[in-house]
Formats: structure tokens, C-alpha cells, sequence
């Protein structure tokens, strides 16, 4: 599959999931009380993150220019590398996850020293955490679709990057 198609493929993905939140972040605006600090921050961040999947996405999709397609991927694969990791320990929560999540986690329960891990599929996802607050677990995930994707988008960017710069001659 070209690295133009694959590109395409991977930025559509991005824009369905930026409608998906942006409805979800609207509902959340409407329906929620946001009068702390934390419960603001958990509107402006995702909105930042959404705004920016969606502007870059349509940049992507409309335009021309490898120079386009290259940065549009390198954001493609950022955002989608924020949402790889998960990570919930003693004092220190952060997750976000904006689309699909494909989900793999380890869990250890602090108290019995129980190890759980599990895999699950979520299609449709809005969930950021930022905080600092006890834990009687540590938990580490990953968002294996988000890893994926990025790992993918990534590459592309430097197959892009290599094609331009072959083409470039030598003053």
C-alpha cells in the first residue's frame, strides 16, 4: 500500500475520532458543573488536543505538498503517541485517549500484591486523566491501536522525508 494512502487511512481515523470528542467534550460542557481547576483543565486539554487532530487532519487530507503530508504526519503520530501510554501509580495518574483504545494493562494491588492484566476494546473515547492522588495499585498500560498507529505514521513520515530529499539535486 502506498505511503500516500496509508496516510489518508490513518488521518480520516483521526478526524472520525475528533467529530466523536468534540461531541463528547459539548455534552461534557453542557451537562457537567466545571467549577474547579482540575475539572476545567479536563475540558481545555482534550479541547486543545481535538481542535488540533481536527485542523491537522483536514490540512492533511486537502493538501498537495509532501511538506504537508510529512509535518501532518510527524502531528499524526504525536497525537497518537500521547495516547500510549497509561500509566496510574502511587500519587500519579495520566491517561488520555481520544478514538478507539485497544488496551492492554498490568495492574499490581499494592495491599495483596495481586498481579492482574487484562485486554479489552473501547470504540468510542474521550478519557483524560491528569492528577495526583494515593493509589492502592499501580497500574501500566498501553494503548496498543495508538501505538500502532503512531509506530505507522512515524515511518510514513520518514518515507516521505526520504522521497523528498532524494529528489532535492545538488546545488
Amino acid at each position: 500500500m502506498k505511503a500516500n494512502s496509508l496516510i489518508r487511512i490513518i488521518t480520516i481515523y483521526l478526524l472520525l475520532s475528533a467529530f466523536i470528542c468534540a461531541f463528547y467534550l459539548l455534552l461534557l460542557v453542557i451537562t457537567q458543573e466545571l467549577n474547579t481547576l482540575g475539572a476545567v483543565l479536563s475540558v481545555i486539554v482534550p479541547s486543545l488536543l481535538v481542535a488540533i487532530t481536527f485542523f491537522n487532519s483536514i490540512n492533511v487530507l486537502v493538501s498537495k505538498s509532501n511538506l504537508v503530508l510529512i509535518r501532518g504526519t510527524t502531528i499524526n503520530g504525536i497525537i497518537l503517541a500521547i495516547q500510549t501510554i497509561t500509566v496510574f501509580t502511587e500519587g500519579f495518574y495520566y491517561r488520555y485517549t481520544q478514538g478507539s483504545n485497544l488496551f492492554f494493562f498490568i495492574s499490581i494491588e499494592r495491599s495483596t500484591k495481586a498481579v492482574l492484566w487484562d485486554i479489552y476494546l473501547e470504540l468510542a473515547v474521550l478519557d483524560f486523566d491528569l492528577k495526583f492522588a494515593p493509589s492502592e495499585y499501580t497500574l501500566i498500560g498501553v494503548n496498543m491501536l495508538a501505538l500502532g498507529l503512531a509506530i505507522v505514521s512515524f515511518l510514513m513520515a520518514k518515507q516521505l522525508e526520504l522521497g523528498t530529499n532524494s529528489l532535492k539535486t545538488p546545488d
